[in-house]
Protein backbone atom coordinates (compact mmCIF):
# COMPACT_ATOMS: atom_id res chain seq x y z
CA UNK A 1 0.00 0.00 0.00
CA UNK A 2 2.63 2.30 1.04
CA UNK A 3 4.42 2.14 -2.49
CA UNK A 4 1.49 2.51 -4.72
CA UNK A 5 0.74 5.65 -2.47
CA UNK A 6 3.96 6.87 -2.92
CA UNK A 7 4.46 6.25 -6.81
CA UNK A 8 1.01 8.25 -7.06
CA UNK A 9 2.08 11.21 -5.13
CA UNK A 10 5.70 11.56 -7.06
CA UNK A 11 3.71 11.13 -10.62
CA UNK A 12 2.25 14.45 -9.22
CA UNK A 13 5.24 16.10 -8.58
CA UNK A 14 6.12 15.44 -12.18
CA UNK A 15 8.14 12.21 -12.41
CA UNK A 16 7.26 9.79 -14.91
CA UNK A 17 7.26 6.22 -13.62
CA UNK A 18 8.15 3.79 -16.35
CA UNK A 19 7.47 1.22 -13.59
CA UNK A 20 3.36 1.83 -15.12
CA UNK A 21 4.81 -0.07 -17.98
CA UNK A 22 5.65 -3.71 -17.07
CA UNK A 23 8.95 -4.29 -18.79
CA UNK A 24 10.09 -0.86 -19.21
CA UNK A 25 13.73 -0.54 -20.68
CA UNK A 26 16.16 1.71 -19.90
CA UNK A 27 16.28 3.85 -22.90
CA UNK A 28 13.78 7.00 -22.92
CA UNK A 29 13.35 9.34 -25.45
CA UNK A 30 11.77 12.16 -25.38
CA UNK A 31 8.87 13.50 -27.50
CA UNK A 32 10.45 16.97 -27.22
CA UNK A 33 13.31 16.34 -29.84
CA UNK A 34 9.76 16.63 -32.56
CA UNK A 35 9.34 20.30 -30.97
CA UNK A 36 10.06 22.55 -33.67
CA UNK A 37 10.88 26.44 -32.96
CA UNK A 38 7.22 27.55 -32.75
CA UNK A 39 5.83 24.62 -30.76
CA UNK A 40 8.75 25.51 -28.30
CA UNK A 41 8.22 29.51 -28.02
CA UNK A 42 10.09 32.40 -28.04
CA UNK A 43 13.91 32.26 -26.25
CA UNK A 44 14.06 34.00 -23.00
CA UNK A 45 17.71 35.41 -20.93
CA UNK A 46 18.84 32.64 -18.72
CA UNK A 47 18.29 34.80 -16.17
CA UNK A 48 14.43 33.85 -16.41
CA UNK A 49 14.95 30.83 -14.79
CA UNK A 50 15.34 33.32 -11.41
CA UNK A 51 11.47 34.11 -11.67
CA UNK A 52 10.91 30.44 -12.29
CA UNK A 53 13.05 29.03 -9.25
CA UNK A 54 11.23 31.73 -7.11
CA UNK A 55 7.40 31.07 -7.91
CA UNK A 56 8.58 27.54 -6.78
CA UNK A 57 10.39 28.59 -3.79
CA UNK A 58 6.93 31.12 -2.91
CA UNK A 59 4.95 27.85 -3.05
CA UNK A 60 7.37 26.03 -0.52
CA UNK A 61 5.77 28.49 1.81
CA UNK A 62 2.30 27.75 1.31
CA UNK A 63 0.53 26.81 4.70
CA UNK A 64 -2.37 25.15 2.05
CA UNK A 65 -3.17 24.20 -1.45
CA UNK A 66 -5.03 22.13 -3.54
CA UNK A 67 -3.78 20.29 -6.23
CA UNK A 68 -5.14 17.86 -9.25
CA UNK A 69 -2.66 15.48 -10.84
CA UNK A 70 -3.69 14.00 -14.27
CA UNK A 71 -1.11 11.19 -15.69
CA UNK A 72 -2.01 10.15 -19.37
CA UNK A 73 -0.56 6.60 -20.82
CA UNK A 74 -0.77 6.14 -24.52
CA UNK A 75 0.85 2.93 -26.63
CA UNK A 76 -0.32 2.42 -29.70
CA UNK A 77 -4.45 1.98 -29.34
CA UNK A 78 -3.96 1.83 -25.72
CA UNK A 79 -4.60 4.15 -23.54
CA UNK A 80 -4.60 4.48 -19.53
CA UNK A 81 -4.97 7.30 -16.87
CA UNK A 82 -5.36 7.74 -13.14
CA UNK A 83 -5.91 11.03 -11.46
CA UNK A 84 -5.08 12.40 -7.78
CA UNK A 85 -7.21 15.65 -6.31
CA UNK A 86 -6.74 16.76 -3.21
CA UNK A 87 -5.61 18.88 -0.50
CA UNK A 88 -2.26 19.25 0.64
CA UNK A 89 -0.86 21.00 3.99
CA UNK A 90 2.17 20.91 4.43
CA UNK A 91 4.13 19.54 6.13
CA UNK A 92 2.26 16.41 6.84
CA UNK A 93 -1.77 16.84 6.64
CA UNK A 94 -2.35 15.22 3.55
CA UNK A 95 -6.07 14.20 1.90
CA UNK A 96 -5.98 12.62 -1.56
CA UNK A 97 -8.55 10.85 -4.17
CA UNK A 98 -6.74 8.71 -6.23
CA UNK A 99 -8.80 7.56 -9.17
CA UNK A 100 -7.44 4.77 -11.89
CA UNK A 101 -10.18 3.37 -14.09
CA UNK A 102 -13.48 3.29 -12.33
CA UNK A 103 -11.38 2.77 -8.84
CA UNK A 104 -11.06 5.78 -6.28
CA UNK A 105 -9.38 5.52 -3.32
CA UNK A 106 -9.23 7.79 -0.90
CA UNK A 107 -5.97 8.84 1.86
CA UNK A 108 -5.39 10.98 4.83
CA UNK A 109 -2.77 11.52 6.98
CA UNK A 110 -2.09 13.75 9.65
CA UNK A 111 1.78 13.71 11.24
CA UNK A 112 2.84 10.25 11.62
CA UNK A 113 -0.59 8.62 11.67
CA UNK A 114 -2.08 7.78 8.05
CA UNK A 115 -5.07 5.57 6.87
CA UNK A 116 -6.78 4.88 3.37
CA UNK A 117 -9.84 3.77 2.64
CA UNK A 118 -10.63 1.04 -0.07
CA UNK A 119 -13.08 -1.22 -0.46
CA UNK A 120 -15.50 0.71 1.98
CA UNK A 121 -13.30 1.03 4.82
CA UNK A 122 -10.30 2.84 6.01
CA UNK A 123 -7.38 1.04 7.12
CA UNK A 124 -3.96 2.05 8.42
CA UNK A 125 -1.48 2.94 5.93
CA UNK A 126 2.64 4.04 6.17
CA UNK A 127 2.77 7.89 6.09
CA UNK A 128 4.10 9.69 3.26
CA UNK A 129 7.33 11.89 3.71
CA UNK A 130 7.17 13.93 0.08
CA UNK A 131 2.96 14.61 -0.44
CA UNK A 132 4.24 18.56 -0.65
CA UNK A 133 4.99 19.00 -4.70
CA UNK A 134 6.64 22.00 -4.47
CA UNK A 135 10.03 21.13 -2.56
CA UNK A 136 10.60 19.13 -5.45
CA UNK A 137 9.26 21.24 -8.19
CA UNK A 138 11.88 23.82 -6.65
CA UNK A 139 15.32 21.42 -7.30
CA UNK A 140 14.37 21.08 -10.52
CA UNK A 141 14.13 24.22 -11.53
CA UNK A 142 17.33 25.27 -9.65
CA UNK A 143 19.07 22.42 -10.98
CA UNK A 144 18.22 23.91 -14.39
CA UNK A 145 19.10 27.16 -13.30
CA UNK A 146 22.33 25.92 -12.82
CA UNK A 147 22.71 24.09 -15.78
CA UNK A 148 21.52 26.88 -17.94
CA UNK A 149 19.13 24.85 -19.69
CA UNK A 150 17.65 27.08 -22.95
CA UNK A 151 13.92 28.10 -21.88
CA UNK A 152 11.67 29.41 -23.94
CA UNK A 153 8.63 31.35 -23.49
CA UNK A 154 4.65 30.80 -24.70
CA UNK A 155 1.47 33.04 -24.60
CA UNK A 156 0.22 33.64 -21.39
CA UNK A 157 -2.49 31.64 -20.19
CA UNK A 158 -5.29 31.19 -17.48
CA UNK A 159 -5.11 28.73 -15.01
CA UNK A 160 -7.89 27.89 -12.46
CA UNK A 161 -8.00 31.84 -11.24
CA UNK A 162 -4.72 33.46 -12.19
CA UNK A 163 -3.66 34.30 -15.36
CA UNK A 164 0.15 32.53 -15.56
CA UNK A 165 3.24 33.51 -17.41
CA UNK A 166 4.14 30.31 -19.47
CA UNK A 167 7.60 28.62 -19.66
CA UNK A 168 8.83 26.07 -21.51
CA UNK A 169 12.66 23.65 -21.69
CA UNK A 170 13.58 20.40 -22.31
CA UNK A 171 15.66 18.15 -19.87
CA UNK A 172 17.92 15.66 -19.34
CA UNK A 173 15.77 12.46 -17.49
CA UNK A 174 19.33 12.74 -15.22
CA UNK A 175 17.71 15.62 -13.37
CA UNK A 176 14.70 13.99 -12.41
CA UNK A 177 16.10 11.84 -10.40
CA UNK A 178 16.29 15.03 -7.67
CA UNK A 179 12.32 13.60 -7.29
CA UNK A 180 11.82 11.62 -4.12
CA UNK A 181 12.07 8.11 -5.08
CA UNK A 182 12.99 8.78 -8.95
CA UNK A 183 15.67 5.94 -9.15
CA UNK A 184 13.38 3.19 -7.64
CA UNK A 185 10.21 4.24 -9.69
CA UNK A 186 12.44 4.23 -13.16
CA UNK A 187 15.82 2.31 -12.80
CA UNK A 188 18.57 3.26 -15.28
CA UNK A 189 18.96 6.11 -17.87
CA UNK A 190 16.55 8.00 -18.80
CA UNK A 191 16.20 10.14 -21.95
CA UNK A 192 15.16 14.43 -22.13
CA UNK A 193 11.58 15.66 -20.65
CA UNK A 194 9.51 18.51 -22.22
CA UNK A 195 8.76 20.84 -18.64
CA UNK A 196 6.18 23.50 -18.73
CA UNK A 197 6.18 25.57 -16.12
CA UNK A 198 3.46 28.10 -15.12
CA UNK A 199 3.74 30.98 -13.15
CA UNK A 200 1.31 33.16 -11.47
CA UNK A 201 1.09 36.84 -12.87
CA UNK A 202 -0.55 38.53 -9.76
CA UNK A 203 1.03 36.21 -7.10
CA UNK A 204 4.35 35.14 -8.59
CA UNK A 205 3.89 31.61 -7.48
CA UNK A 206 3.83 28.25 -9.69
CA UNK A 207 0.59 27.06 -10.78
CA UNK A 208 0.81 24.35 -13.09
CA UNK A 209 3.76 21.44 -14.25
CA UNK A 210 3.35 19.67 -17.38
CA UNK A 211 5.60 17.03 -18.30
CA UNK A 212 5.61 14.76 -22.13
CA UNK A 213 7.90 12.21 -22.69
CA UNK A 214 8.43 8.95 -24.51
CA UNK A 215 9.84 5.70 -23.44
CA UNK A 216 10.88 2.97 -25.25
CA UNK A 217 9.59 -0.52 -23.96
CA UNK A 218 11.35 -3.60 -24.80
CA UNK A 219 8.97 -6.03 -27.32
CA UNK A 220 6.07 -3.29 -27.35
CA UNK A 221 7.04 -0.12 -28.39
CA UNK A 222 6.91 3.34 -27.81
CA UNK A 223 5.32 4.60 -24.72
CA UNK A 224 4.04 8.23 -24.63
CA UNK A 225 3.51 9.68 -21.28
CA UNK A 226 2.24 13.27 -20.15
CA UNK A 227 1.95 14.68 -16.68
CA UNK A 228 -0.53 17.92 -15.82
CA UNK A 229 -0.20 19.08 -12.61
CA UNK A 230 -2.58 21.66 -11.28
CA UNK A 231 -1.88 23.55 -7.75
CA UNK A 232 -4.53 26.00 -6.75
CA UNK A 233 -6.53 27.17 -3.29
CA UNK A 234 -3.02 28.58 -2.64
CA UNK A 235 -3.59 28.74 1.08
CA UNK A 236 -7.33 29.56 1.15
CA UNK A 237 -9.43 27.89 3.60
CA UNK A 238 -11.21 25.74 1.10
CA UNK A 239 -7.76 24.18 1.22
CA UNK A 240 -8.08 23.25 4.75
CA UNK A 241 -7.90 19.86 5.82
CA UNK A 242 -10.48 18.22 8.13
CA UNK A 243 -10.48 14.72 9.43
CA UNK A 244 -13.43 12.63 7.12
CA UNK A 245 -16.72 11.84 9.01
CA UNK A 246 -16.26 8.47 7.91
CA UNK A 247 -12.86 8.24 9.47
CA UNK A 248 -14.17 9.33 12.98
CA UNK A 249 -17.37 6.88 12.98
CA UNK A 250 -14.63 3.75 12.30
CA UNK A 251 -12.52 5.07 14.75
CA UNK A 252 -14.76 5.77 17.68
CA UNK A 253 -16.18 2.51 16.49
CA UNK A 254 -13.26 0.79 17.22
CA UNK A 255 -12.51 2.58 20.59
CA UNK A 256 -16.25 1.26 21.88
CA UNK A 257 -15.26 -2.08 20.76
CA UNK A 258 -18.43 -2.23 18.17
Amino acid sequence: MANKWRRWLLLGAGTLACGVAAGCGPAVQSSANTQNQQTMGTPVPSSTWKRIVGAAEAGTQLTMYKEQMKATFTQGSLHSTFSVYGAINPPDRISLAITEGNTQTDYYQQGQTAYAYDNGRWSPSAPLSEADVYPSFLALAQAAQAAGEALYQLPRTYVQDEYCDVYRTVLPGEDLKLLPQWTSIAPGDVGRVLVTWYVGQTDGVLREVDTQSVAGIPRTGALQIDTTTLLFDLNNKIAQIQLPQSLIKELEGAGTGS
